[in-house]
């Protein structure tokens, strides 16, 4: 679809609801960090096989491609790995409870019910606040 805007026109994609800058940018580097993983695996036809350092970051980029990747694997194994956290979110009781289960899933990623950011203030941009907000189930919106 075409838009005039009087001095521009801007073509937007069929896939997307919006385009401009960003949007590019954030595209070219999701293609450039694809890039860099493909380049940084030494595969075979089934992806096993990797050419980095043992334990360094990169072959930890790798490991979570692949794992993400693997989506037969996955499916295959269901709900096992969530069973226990489910588990104790089960057992959640009270407001101490919760309050353990929170510290203690914080540093693995949180527990969802709340998400927690830092950025610039608003009001004075020297400054930089806490941020609370709702949390997510990291889904795309419909």
């Amino acid at each position: 679809m075409l838009m005039e805007d009087g001095w521009k026109t801007t073509k937007f994609r069929d896939d997307r609801t919006s385009w401009g800058s960003f949007a590019e940018l954030r595209e070219k580097t999701d293609n450039d960090a694809l890039a860099i993983l493909k380049a940084a695996m030494n595969t075979n036809k089934d992806m096993e096989t990797i050419s980095v350092i043992p334990g360094s970051d990169q072959e930890k980029a790798v490991h979570y491609y692949q794992t993400i990747m693997d989506t037969v694997g996955r499916d295959a194994q269901g709900i096992k790995p969530l069973k226990p956290y489910l588990t104790q979110i089960e057992a959640i009781k009270n407001s101490s409870d919760l309050q353990a289960y929170m510290i203690e899933m914080e540093p693995k990623g949180g527990g969802g019910l709340y998400g927690f950011g830092v950025g610039a203030d608003p009001k004075d941009s020297n400054r930089n606040v806490a941020y609370v907000g709702g949390g997510s189930l990291g889904l795309p919106r419909p």
